[in-house]
């Protein structure tokens, strides 16, 4: 729904800033919007509690550490590029991303 894009577009800004559903991170050079980024993070985002959020929000800068790493494996990079639409790389960049989620949103 409207509401569910909109907050996904909220805390995208709040977490990411100008770099939101970009392959750089905040405080580097900006890189295009990536699609299959922006379409992860959004249905990630949206389905996050507002507990989760807060926290994955509190963590950020130990999160945005290993999502560098992660966005610089060559594996993720291929799931968000040329091969973003096979079934396989949807699979992985959502299981890649749900699992660094977790790791900074649970106590």
């Amino acid at each position: 729904s409207d509401l569910k894009v909109g907050l996904a577009l909220e805390r995208a800004y709040q977490l990411f800033g100008n770099s939101a559903f970009r392959k750089s991170l905040p405080g580097h050079r900006r890189s295009p919007i990536n699609q299959a980024l922006f379409e992860v993070w959004g249905v990630l985002l949206s389905r996050m509690s507002e507990v989760h959020f807060s926290t994955l929000y509190e963590n950020r800068t130990l999160f945005f550490e290993e999502y560098g790493t992660l966005l610089s494996q060559p594996e993720f990079i291929v799931a968000i590029s040329r091969d973003s639409m096979r079934n396989t790389s949807v699979k992985s960049r959502y299981v890649n991303l749900a699992e660094l989620i977790n790791k900074y949103t649970n106590d």
